[in-house]
């Protein structure tokens, strides 16, 4: 398993840890990864950690452009509801930056992996 080591403010992710001669390929990206740590940030309020209130991200992105995964964030204060969220849908590769193709309306969705940055693609 690939763990994407972060995820930054309005929430990033990260793809392949790799060395600057590395030239990313559908085979090369694919694979299962898994959330390591995934923070946020609001002006002047405190910095969230979200994998220690027990946030989860997993997504498997097969080499035929399938990507099956799942996003659970927990309730926050004054919402005790949890997110969870499928992930399901295609992905795709432009340069070093994965793009994902998926119903529902996520980070994921729009920032996409970008594996230089180790953030989200704006």
């Amino acid at each position: 398993m690939r763990r994407i080591p972060g995820l930054l403010a309005a929430a990033a992710a990260a793809a392949v840890a790799c060395s600057d001669s590395f030239q990313p390929t559908t085979e090369t990206v694919s694979g299962i990864y898994s959330v390591q740590t995934f923070t946020t940030d609001s002006a002047g309020g405190p910095t969230k950690d979200w994998v220690a209130a027990g946030a989860t991200l997993d997504m498997v992105l097969n080499p035929g452009g399938i990507v099956a995964g799942q996003l659970i964030m927990p309730g926050v204060p004054n919402d005790t509801s949890s997110l969870f969220v499928l992930l399901d849908g295609t992905w795709s590769l432009t340069g070093e930056t994965v793009h994902f193709t998926q119903g529902a309306d996520t980070f994921v969705r729009r920032h996409g992996l970008d594996r230089e940055r180790e953030s989200p693609v704006e």
